[in-house]
């Protein structure tokens, strides 16, 4: 029950993420995913739902798991080291009026997130939400 507890209290913050998101979207912006471990594939499947149908049948919504290029990702790590897979690509493939989601555990979370604000393009709005496992 305690994780229950944990997500009822983020509801203010959920509700501010999905009216974001739904913004970026009806703007013509898109949703840029970053995640890292089980987060990495949490990022692939919202961004797959948003492509896909989900629920109904609707036209695909732009969305993009940044976490799926293994060239990108392994390169970008070899060049500017691995606190830059994301920002790299985001700088890369995103424009203004575009989201960045980004889930990751809160020890990288701690170093990545102050490092990838310098190559966040301007007018992004951009969400962290430190991942925590359930027992801590």
């Amino acid at each position: 029950m305690e994780v229950v507890r944990q997500v009822e209290s983020q509801q203010p913050v959920l509700e501010a993420i999905a009216r974001a998101m739904t913004a970026t979207l009806r703007a013509g912006g898109k949703i840029l995913w970053c995640g890292n471990g089980g987060s990495a594939g949490d990022s692939q499947h919202l961004a797959a739902e948003l492509v896909g149908r989900y629920r109904r049948e609707r036209r695909g919504m732009a969305s993009l798991a940044l976490t799926t290029d293994s060239s990108a990702l392994t390169s970008i790590a070899n060049d500017y080291g691995y606190e830059a897979v994301f920002s790299r690509q985001v700088e890369a493939l995103g424009v203004e009026g575009d989201l960045r989601w980004v889930s990751l555990p809160p020890a990288i979370a701690r170093t990545w997130w102050p490092r990838s604000r310098r190559r966040v393009v301007r007018g992004w709005r951009r969400w962290l939400l430190p991942a925590r496992v359930a027992a801590e």
